[in-house]
């Protein structure tokens, strides 16, 4: 800039101006300095740093328009190569004039070149002054800055390109989220969702493409792709919310999900009550042993019988009359059926009943848990179910309080700044594996594993013992198969 001068200035048009002050942009300590403090100030993953998805996207917009390098520029890297190239060649200019003044003297008045150095004529000292300074620019930028070599260097124009290109889809697509198209429904909800979800996963193949494509330029485009992805987080944001507000109307509308709700930090978490009272719903979609377990703890909170425990009593009473009809009134009538039936047509039933898995049935409990409710109901202090079950209900139990933290959270009824929420996520992350493992949550008394067993990454003694214990079960069942029915021969090859 120093060596720029009127004349060079009356020369350039202000656009062309403009170009030109942008090559010396990115090579500027105080250019660095105020882009790396306005990023600092974006605080991108900070809470409070910014009222909604609009201020994201507007400031993500804002940032990769002006990280896009004007038209018809050069590459930074190129543009510090070339001035570095004009410096010297200007400083070798110089000192050939110095050298050819020198060498005149020399043959003419037989007089050393020092004289030239002490000399008062304006040309002389004004030459000799200017090589002072190339040489002082040229020793700063040897000593300061390493050299820099740029790899693919003719594709800066290109990555040019693709960043103007994405950004103007980046502007269609936040028009198409702002666009309004009259009363909205369920399917243009869907389509709208699915359209913003389409731009969030297309702008993160850009991310990765764009900086594995031009690894090279990665100082030109990360001021790009910062913004991209404060616009993608705003995205994404906007598809959380959508999606939230369509899950809680279909649960709203489907199984009758509590409009407004309350939530109260207990030992096991958020607990919200009008959600308690809808999920042991007949409606609701919590599997039925978790909602044995609810009804279960909610009867042994209640000391004294009063008006509060008639749901929880009359839920109570329909699963067992339900066990009994499948478990009592069944064997009677089972009992009566087969006086009128051949031998054959008993054998037929015996075995179809056999291998129906009854517990399967997701519409009855098992004996221990309508056990467990009834003794809940009276309150007996001495019980007929073994320590295992009871241990396995309140297993159950907190499952279930992560069952309905989930669905508040899956629906937004649960706010994201709730400190007592943050707390709750480790704890809820447990859980789920214990769930995924099937550690004591399966329905009947055995512990069900369901898992598939990977023979070929898997060699380890605890994979050995789940294949044992898989085993076990099959030959025990296949036992009592042969006990029962000793005519049956197994086919050999």
């Amino acid at each position: 800039m120093s060596n720029l001068s009127m004349a060079h200035l009356q020369k350039f048009p202000i656009k062309e101006l403009g170009t030109k002050l942008w090559r010396l942009a990115v090579n500027s300590y105080a250019f660095r300095k105020s882009l790396k403090l306005s990023l600092e100030k974006l605080g991108v993953g900070i809470e409070g740093w910014t009222n909604g998805e609009a201020n994201g996207i507007e400031c993500g917009i804002e940032m990769m328009e002006k990280s896009l390098p004007p038209k018809e520029t050069l590459d930074p890297v190129i543009f510090e190569e070339e001035r570095v190239l004009f410096i010297k060649a200007k400083r070798r200019i110089v000192e050939r004039q110095l050298k050819y003044l020198a060498e005149w003297r020399e043959l003419i008045g037989r007089q050393s070149s020092e004289c030239d150095v002490s000399s008062s004529q304006v040309v002389i000292q004004g030459l000799n002054k200017l090589k002072e300074e190339l040489s002082q620019l040229e020793n700063e930028d040897g000593d300061k800055q390493s050299v820099v070599f740029r790899q693919s260097a003719t594709q800066y124009n290109q990555l040019c390109a693709e960043m103007r290109s994405f950004l103007e889809v980046a502007k269609s697509a936040i028009d198409d989220a702002k666009s309004d198209n009259g009363e909205p429904n369920d399917q243009s909800m869907i389509i709208r969702l699915a359209r913003i979800k389409s731009f969030a996963m297309s702008a993160e193949n850009f991310r990765i493409s764009i900086l594995r494509k031009f690894v090279s330029f990665v100082d030109v485009s990360m001021p790009f792709v910062s913004g991209l992805l404060i616009v993608e987080i705003a995205f994404n944001e906007i598809a959380l919310k959508w999606k939230q507000e369509a899950k809680r109307h279909h649960a709203t509308t489907s199984s009758a999900f509590p409009r407004y709700l309350q939530t109260t930090p207990t030992s096991s978490g958020l607990v919200s009550n009008e959600v308690t009272n809808w999920a042991i719903r007949d409606g609701s979609p919590m599997p039925l042993h978790l909602k044995s377990a609810v009804v279960r703890r909610k009867l042994a909170e209640i000391e004294n019988k009063n008006s509060s425990s008639i749901i929880e009593i009359q839920w109570t009473r329909a699963q067992w009359k339900k066990w009994y009809e499948k478990n009592i009134a069944k064997a009677e009538q089972k009992d009566f059926v087969y006086r009128t039936k051949t031998e054959e047509e008993k054998d037929e039933m015996d075995i179809e009943e056999f291998f129906t898995n009854q517990e399967q049935d997701s519409q009855v409990l098992p004996d221990s848990d309508v056990s467990m409710l009834l003794e809940a109901i009276e309150q007996k202090k001495f019980t007929l179910v073994d320590e295992k079950s009871r241990k396995q209900s309140d297993e159950r139990y907190e499952m279930a309080m992560v069952w309905m933290r989930y669905v508040m959270s899956e629906v937004g009824a649960i706010s994201i700044e709730d400190a007592t929420w943050n707390q709750c996520i480790d704890g809820d992350q447990k859980l789920f594996e214990i769930l995924a493992s099937h550690e004591g949550l399966s329905d009947d008394g055995e512990v069900e594993d369901t898992k598939v067993v990977d023979v070929y990454r898997n060699s380890s003694l605890r994979e050995c013992r789940r294949v044992a214990l898989i085993l076990e079960r099959l030959a025990s069942r296949t036992r009592e198969v042969l006990e029962r029915w000793p005519e049956v021969v197994a086919l050999k090859t």
